[in-house]
This record gives structure tokens, sequence and C-alpha cells, in this order.
């Protein structure tokens, strides 16, 4: 498995090939549509795996703080420009800052920049 070095934090195993891993245009791309959030990881308490999240921030006073959780096969980096304006969760973003709120969003453990099983589901009787 590839070790990545990301926004400071080196020897991240996310289980995507070199071939098809973003490169550096694609991630400055990424922030910008996203508006330039702060990235980090935190220790999962599952396999002490490392999760990516993106940290926006609103200018002037925060009224309150959303923790976002994307849906299944969902990371937290979906959204694009179009001719009208954003979509996803680039929109949302905005529109929580313009508002004061605080966004944090995360890629759930094998999701997104998150390191683990891609797309990982754990096996439980569904019954």
């Amino acid at each position: 498995m590839p070790l990545y070095d990301l926004w400071g934090h080196s020897d991240l195993e996310i289980e995507i090939p070199k071939e098809e891993f973003p490169d550096d245009e694609w991630l400055k791309d990424k922030d910008d549509l996203f508006d330039y959030p702060e990235h980090g990881f935190f220790t999962s308490c599952y396999q002490g795996k490392k999760i990516h999240y993106r940290k926006n921030i609103p200018k002037g006073d925060v009224k309150a703080i959303v923790v976002w959780h994307h849906g299944i096969c969902g990371q937290s980096g979906f959204g694009m420009k179009c001719a009208h304006g954003f979509t996803d969760m680039a929109l949302r973003i905005r529109k929580m800052n313009e508002r004061g709120i605080a966004v944090y969003s995360h890629d759930s453990l094998g999701h997104g920049f998150s390191e683990g099983c891609r797309f990982y589901i754990p096996e439980v009787n569904w019954k």
C-alpha cells in the first residue's frame, strides 16, 4: 500500500493506487472549491486509523458548529462549481459560513482521504 504526505501529515496509508491518486493541482482546485478549508487528521478508535477532516470557520463570530457526516459511498469533498454557483458540500459550506456557522466535515473510515479499507462497512447482522 502506498504512503502519502498530505497537508503536513506524513505516512498516511490511504488505499488509493498512486496512478489514481489526485495530483497537487487537483488538490489545490478542491481547496478553492471548498473555500480553502483547514485540513487535519484525528486517530480513529477503530484500528488507530487516521481520519481526514475539513474545517471551515466563518469570518467573524461563530454562532454555531455543524459536524457534517456524509452518506454511504460518499466523502467530505463532494461538490462542483457551475454557471449558477456551487453544488453539494461546496454550496453548504459557503451558505453556513455566511451565517456564522463553522463546519467540520470528515471522511469516514476508508472514504475520501481517510485511512482504512475503501468504503468500509462493518460486518453486522442486519436482521
